[in-house]
């Protein structure tokens, strides 16, 4: 998955030159929906948070003034690209090899900047003769992304397949699961080559941003234009890295971008359909469609077994004191549309006669409640039981009638000695 939205139908506004998506609804909870905002300017960084105190909600037209908004982590994927050729040998005077520089950069970023919830998944490509090999693949450990990265020892050759490990990068992220999230490339490079080496038309239909750090003390003008035209198509930037610690912007605009605005509202809606959601941010708006689908639980009724023994302990026990006096009985609640919601009544009868339940029972975890039948007066005999909800959408379900018969036990007299 890339940047833009992909599953149910979305829009994005791009004006002024900033990308503003939807990312389909959540309705697991419903009525509660949420979704999250993924905004990208011309370099594919976010909005400043201030910006979205001025967002505004529609839900099939409708405005929602109540909703809140709060940052969440996702996390970013990402892809570290080493056009590791003879020229990241150099030492360019600024203390170690070029080489020494990338691997502390992405030390830098593994140490400060990787998830601590381990949210990101990070993968470095490095040259393998005519093609690119994974150094790791969509590590969210940031100690194997170190460990990784400082094994990494190799025979520099003259030129690297750079081209070629670009099109690996773009082909990975596109394989990741559909996560809405942000995706990026940063190819650490010397730069005077890229033009020679990189296919500009194809790199420029980049779904990803592509970030170049151009690595030497004195990088060439050549070096900072080449890595420009491969960036700046992509909705991406370079920098020159002469020092790790150079290439931080990036990883700070990483950073905001691991951190999406999720938005969490109460809907209306109470019937199945597709409904248009959408948003305004000033001058930026985008929308999404709500696939909803509702539908009625079903319920049934679950007795121990076909019998309730109550017994006593003398062959005089009244009825009252046979146990037990109070029998509960399971009821499964299947949720057709998968979104399990909070019961707002339920009713129990027997023989079409209501038992007052003290409170509406609630499922568990594995959608079973309780029922509460008081027995203390009931005798032996067969009785019809059945139970009926409905839940906070209004829907109702009825189970089918159950037969239960209750059974009277009590020790025989004793016989009479002659």
């Amino acid at each position: 998955m890339m940047l833009l939205l992909l599953g149910l139908v979305a829009t994005a506004v791009a004006q002024p030159d900033v990308i503003t998506t939807l990312t389909v609804p959540d309705t697991s909870q419903f009525p509660i929906v949420r979704l999250r905002v993924m905004t990208a300017d011309f370099q594919s960084a976010p909005l400043p948070e201030d910006q979205f105190a001025s967002l505004t909600l529609r839900e099939n037209g409708v405005p929602v003034p109540d909703f809140d908004l709060q940052f969440v982590p996702v996390g970013i994927d990402a892809v570290f690209v080493l056009d590791a050729d003879e020229t990241m040998a150099y030492e360019d005077g600024v203390g170690g090899t070029r080489l020494d520089q990338v691997k502390e950069s992405i030390r830098r970023y593994a140490n400060r900047f990787m998830s601590p919830a381990g949210l990101d998944r990070i993968s470095i490509i490095v040259p393998d003769g005519a093609d690119g090999r994974f150094l790791i693949q969509n590590e969210s450990d940031p100690q194997a992304v170190i460990a990784a990265i400082d094994a990494y020892d190799p025979e520099l050759a003259e030129d690297a397949p750079v081209n070629e490990m670009l099109q690996q990068a773009i082909t990975h992220l596109d394989d990741l699961p559909e996560d809405d999230r942000f995706q990026t490339i940063l190819l650490y490079s010397d730069g005077n080559k890229l033009s020679q080496q990189l296919d500009y038309p194809a790199l420029a239909e980049s779904p990803v941003p592509i970030y170049t750090a151009v690595l030497g003390g004195l990088p060439t003008q050549t070096a900072v234009a080449n890595a420009d035209a491969l960036s700046a198509p992509s909705r991406a930037f370079c920098l020159t890295m002469p020092f790790a610690e150079e290439s931080d912007p990036i990883f700070l605009l990483w950073q905001r971008q691991g951190n999406q605005p999720q938005i969490s509202y109460q809907s209306f809606l109470r019937e199945s359909g597709r409904y248009p959601v959408s948003i305004n941010i000033g001058p930026l708006a985008a929308g999404v469609e709500l696939d909803l689908t509702l539908e009625p639980p079903r319920i049934a009724l679950q007795p121990a077994g076909p019998v309730i023994r109550r017994a006593g302990d003398a062959p005089d026990t009244p009825l009252e004191a046979l146990q037990p006096g109070v029998v509960s009985l399971p009821v499964q609640i299947v949720w057709p549309d998968g979104i399990a919601r909070e019961l707002t009544a339920v009713t129990f009868t027997v023989n079409g006669q209501m038992q007052p339940q003290a409170a509406v029972p609630q499922p568990d975890e594995n959608g079973v409640f309780q029922v509460v039948w008081p027995v203390q007066t009931t005798g032996a005999g067969a009785y019809d039981l059945q139970v009926s909800v409905e839940d906070a959408l209004g829907f109702t379900a009825v189970s089918e009638v159950q037969i239960v018969t209750v059974a009277e036990e009590r020790p025989s007299l004793p016989t009479p000695t002659p």
